[in-house]
């Protein structure tokens, strides 16, 4: 979906309407993979300031709640949830109409997961997300579609017991 493979062909289309023959994903699609990407030397500021070109934007990055506070820390002294969630807010803060999330909950301290799902919400009335993550609870709380890919099946899913009955979960797997 995001163009990591060469596709033969591309036809994007967004709301209806075709946005590109042959057009790259990049564009239109952001991307927050699963590892961090961010270059570990660089202080917080100085990456922002690399990232998001606008004033603007970079005014936004530097306020949002849980940033403010490592502005002057290097990448690489922060927690790997303090870098997933630095990642995130960047790609958040770029001009894409489409984000796709790999695991956005993975290995993140709760007080992230929880912003993280702020944002998410937030973002929504100008932002559609793609959202792959074993973290199903924190992926049903703030879905407006879940779809589930078993056995090249793309089924819908509206809640746990759904879940369950599709063999994703078992009894014993599942904690509230």
């Amino acid at each position: 979906m995001f163009g990591t493979l060469n596709a033969n062909h591309l036809s994007l289309y967004l709301d209806g309407d075709l946005r590109g023959e042959g057009a790259s994903a990049d564009r239109f699609i952001g991307y927050h993979p699963q590892e961090i990407m961010l270059p570990k030397s660089l202080k917080v500021r100085d990456l922002i300031s690399i990232y998001v070109k606008t004033p603007e934007g970079q005014n936004n990055v530097y306020y949002t709640q849980g940033i403010h506070d490592i502005l002057s820390k290097k990448v690489k002294d922060l927690s790997l949830g303090q870098q997933r969630y630095l990642q995130f807010i960047l790609l958040l803060n770029l001009n894409h109409h489409f984000v796709l999330l790999d695991e956005p909950f993975s290995m993140v301290e709760p007080l992230y997961r929880n912003l993280i799902k702020e944002k998410i919400i937030e973002s929504k009335p100008y932002k559609g997300f793609i959202i792959t993550d074993h973290y199903y609870l924190d992926v049903l709380e703030i879905s407006d579609k879940i779809k589930l890919i078993k056995d090249s099946d793309i089924i819908s899913v509206f809640n746990i017991e759904e879940l369950k009955a599709f063999g994703y979960l078992s009894d014993q797997s599942i904690v509230y």
